[in-house]
């Protein structure tokens, strides 16, 4: 079967925390990440390399509280103040309202790509034309 890769959307990186913390680190941000307790993806995951480039830029360097692959557990455990999770701003909205996670800040420079793969050339269902126009 022939099939097509289409970019339906994009997404910012945002660096969120539970309100105590979040109020502590987005004074100086980002250099107030340095030491300050993370809670990040696996290694073997596209956005934790990528953090770690975006962390390297900046000259940070967090301490890292746990890693996991799952993104509930990710904002769960910063939910509970244990460390500042990265959150994808397409669901920043629902995580803020279901976790209380606060923003620290954007990671400039760090996008996500998400992509449907059709058989048609064309999108075609409604709800991924709507998704990819309001991305635009």
């Amino acid at each position: 079967m022939r099939t097509f890769n289409q970019r339906v959307s994009t997404s910012n990186i945002v660096l969120c925390a539970a309100p105590l913390l979040a109020k502590r680190l987005v004074k100086n941000f980002p250099g107030s990440l340095d030491g300050a307790p993370a809670i990040l993806p696996v290694s073997e995951m596209a956005l934790r390399r990528q953090l770690e480039h975006w962390f390297d830029s900046h000259r940070v360097s967090p301490r890292i509280v746990a890693e996991v692959e799952d993104t509930a557990l990710l904002t769960d455990l910063g939910a509970q103040g244990l460390g500042f999770v990265p959150v994808y701003s397409a669901v920043l909205d629902e995580i803020a309202r279901s976790s209380r996670l606060q923003t620290i800040g954007i990671a400039r420079g760090l996008r996500m790509e998400i992509f449907g793969i059709t058989a048609q050339r064309r999108l075609q269902h409604p709800g991924v034309v709507a998704m990819s126009v309001k991305s635009r």
